[in-house]
C-alpha cells in the first residue's frame, strides 16, 4: 500500500478514520473539527481542534453556512492548517460532501495543498438525491472551483449504491457502506471503483439475504394482484400471486391457480372460498414451510381475498410461520355480506400484525382533496397508492428488523393526506 497520509473532517471522519485504521492499522490520519466532543471520540493520529476564535463574534454572521468560512480567514487557523499540512509528504482528502459546513474545510484544505504544491489525492463522493439537490450542487461546484486533476480527484455517485434491495435498508447502513468504500478507495487509490462498488454492493446485499430470502409477500385475489402489478418494480422480498381465475394471472408474476374441485362454488361467497383454499392444501403447505414469514396482500370482502386471510393465517400458524396482513376492508355500499364477511375474517385470522385501510374511512379523507373529484377511477388510483406506501414502510422496517409499530403507518396515512391537501391548495391556485 501507498504511504499516504489520510486527512479527515468533523464527524464523518470519525467514522472513516475507524474503517482506515480497520484497513491498515499503521496508517497516518489527520482530524479536523471545532467539536472537542468529536476529536475526543477519534481514532486519528493526529486531532487539530480549529475552534480557536471566539464564537460570539461569529455567529452573527451565520448564513447559509458561513461560519466556516468566518474562521478560515482568522489568519491563527490559516497558518494552523498550513503547518500541519506543510509537514505531510502525500495525503489524501476525504470528504462525503453529506455535511454542507464541512466542505468549506474540505476546499480550504485542497487550496493549501494546491499552494504548497504538495503531492495528494481528493476522495470524495457525490451525495444521495434524496439528500436534496443543494448538497448534490455544492459538490459540483467545490469540483468545479478547485479543478483537481481527475486522475488525482476519485470519486462516485452515492445513488450507484441505491437499488431495489438496498434502498430499504435503513438510512444508516446505507450511509456506513458509503464511508466504507472511501476508505477503501483512499487505501487503495489505483483500484477499478466501479468493481469495487459492484463488489461492495453485492457483499451488502448478501448481508441481509436471509432476511430476504426468509419472508414471503403473497398477493391474493384481484385486489392483491392489482397492488402487486403497482408495486412490482419496487418490491425486494418474494412475492407470490394467488388466484381462483387465469384471466387474473401476469406472466411476470410467480402464481399460483387455485383449482375448484367444486362445480357449485359461488364467486363472493367466503366459506365455498376456503374448500378451494383447502383443495390446494399440499401445495399450499410446500410453499409456505420455506420461510419464517409470509405477509398476506388483499382486498376484503371477495371469496378469495377474505377465505385467504382466513386460511393461509391458519395455515402458516400450523406450520410454525409467522403471518402479517395489510389489507383493506370493503365500502359499505358495496353491500353487508361483503362487509359482514370482511369483519369475521379479521376476527378469525391468526396474524401477529394487521395493517388496515378501511375504504370507507379513507374515501371520506382523501376526497376533501381537489385531486379526487368523486370518480370511481380516481379513489382507487389513491388507494393503490397508499398500499404502496404501506408496502414501502412494510419492507423497510421487515428488511431491518424493526419493530412494526402501528403509529408509524397512522402517521404514513396523515403524510399521505397531507399531501393531498397541498396538492389541493396549488390546484386551487391555478384554477
Amino acid at each position: 500500500m501507498d504511504n499516504f497520509t489520510y486527512v479527515v473532517f468533523n464527524e464523518t471522519g470519525v467514522k472513516i478514520s475507524k474503517e482506515l485504521k480497520n484497513l491498515n492499522k499503521k496508517c497516518k490520519i489527520i482530524h479536523f473539527s471545532d467539536d472537542d466532543y468529536l476529536l475526543n471520540n477519534s481514532i486519528a493520529d493526529v486531532k487539530i481542534n480549529f475552534d480557536i476564535v471566539e464564537h460570539n463574534s461569529l455567529w452573527n454572521v451565520f448564513n447559509e453556512f458561513c461560519y466556516y468560512k468566518s474562521i478560515l480567514k482568522d489568519e491563527r487557523v490559516s497558518s494552523l492548517v498550513e503547518n500541519i499540512i506543510k509537514k505531510e509528504k502525500r495525503i489524501i482528502v476525504i470528504n462525503d460532501f453529506f455535511e454542507l459546513e464541512t466542505n468549506d474545510l474540505y476546499e480550504y484544505v485542497v487550496r493549501v495543498l494546491m499552494k504548497n504544491k504538495k503531492e495528494f489525492k481528493t476522495v470524495s463522493c457525490s451525495p444521495f438525491s434524496f439528500m436534496g439537490m443543494k448538497r448534490k450542487k455544492a459538490f459540483e461546484e467545490v469540483n468545479k472551483r478547485i479543478s483537481v486533476n481527475d486522475k488525482n480527484n476519485l470519486y462516485f455517485d452515492c445513488d450507484d449504491l441505491r437499488d431495489e434491495t438496498t434502498k430499504k435498508i435503513c438510512m444508516e447502513k446505507i450511509i456506513e457502506l458509503t464511508q466504507m468504500i472511501l476508505a477503501k478507495i483512499a487505501i487503495d487509490p489505483a483500484q477499478n471503483i466501479n468493481l469495487l462498488i459492484e463488489k461492495e454492493k453485492q457483499k451488502f446485499r448478501e448481508s441481509y439475504k436471509n432476511k430476504i430470502d426468509s419472508q414471503l409477500m403473497i398477493f391474493i385475489g384481484g385486489a392483491g394482484i392489482k397492488i402487486h402489478s403497482k408495486y412490482r418494480n419496487r418490491i425486494a422480498l418474494k412475492a407470490l400471486d394467488i388466484h381462483d381465475e387465469n384471466s387474473y394471472m401476469n406472466e411476470n408474476h410467480n402464481t399460483l391457480i387455485l383449482k375448484n374441485n367444486d362445480t357449485n362454488y359461488l364467486d363472493g361467497y367466503y366459506k365455498l372460498g376456503l374448500k378451494r383454499y383447502e383443495d390446494n392444501k399440499k401445495e399450499l403447505i410446500e410453499i409456505i414451510k420455506k420461510y419464517k414469514k409470509i405477509t398476506i396482500v388483499c382486498g376484503l370482502g371477495g371469496s378469495c381475498g377474505t377465505a385467504g386471510l382466513i386460511y393461509l393465517s391458519r395455515l402458516a400458524k400450523d406450520l410454525g410461520v409467522n403471518c402479517d396482513a395489510i389489507i383493506s376492508t370493503p365500502f359499505k355500499f358495496e353491500g353487508e355480506r361483503k362487509y359482514s364477511d370482511s369483519q369475521l375474517a379479521l376476527k378469525e385470522a391468526q396474524l401477529n400484525h394487521c395493517i388496515t385501510i378501511n375504504l370507507d374511512k379513507f374515501y371520506n379523507d382523501i376526497k376533501k382533496s381537489k385531486i379526487v373529484k368523486g370518480t370511481c377511477g380516481t379513489i382507487f388510483e389513491e388507494i393503490d397508492e397508499i398500499f404502496c406506501k404501506y408496502l414501502d414502510l412494510y419492507e423497510t422496517k421487515i428488511i431491518n428488523n424493526e419493530e412494526i409499530i402501528m403509529d408509524d403507518f397512522d402517521k404514513e396515512y396523515n403524510h399521505f393526506l397531507e399531501k393531498n391537501i397541498r396538492w389541493k391548495n396549488m390546484y386551487a391556485e391555478i384554477e
